[in-house]
């Protein structure tokens, strides 16, 4: 559900929530450069496969746009993420559990389609 405010003309303050769903939980993906001193990336990356796993992410928004009288609309929204997207489980590498939220940005340019709508 997003909530908008029409404060004046098509100006429109809006928020609401955002659920995000984790189809790939393990596809957990690493790089850095440093290998010589933390070793090869691959097998880094395997061990963070094995001790971290992606969760659903709640996310609360809030957006500003505008609706012209022509049809054409334009808004823009942020998102916050709420819950901690990576959940680390217990591990010998010395991964640590840290709070990894989610920040996504959003802009969207809209047309209405007008239509009449006949009850007979």
């Amino acid at each position: 559900m997003w909530y908008k405010a029409y404060i004046f003309r098509g100006l429109n303050p809006g928020t609401g929530p955002r659920i995000g769903f984790n189809l790939s939980p393990g596809d957990i993906y690493y790089t850095s450069n440093g290998e010589d001193q933390f070793g090869p990336d691959i097998r880094i990356q395997q061990q963070m496969r094995d001790v971290s796993t992606g969760r659903i992410n709640f996310s609360a928004g809030v957006s500003a746009g505008y609706e012209f009288d022509f049809g054409i609309s334009i808004d823009v929204r942020y998102y916050y993420g709420i819950t901690d997207v990576i959940e680390t489980s217990v591990n010998n590498f010395h991964f640590i559990e840290n709070h990894n939220n989610s920040n996504a940005l959003q802009f969207t340019i809209g047309y209405a389609i007008p239509y009449k709508m006949s009850l007979f």
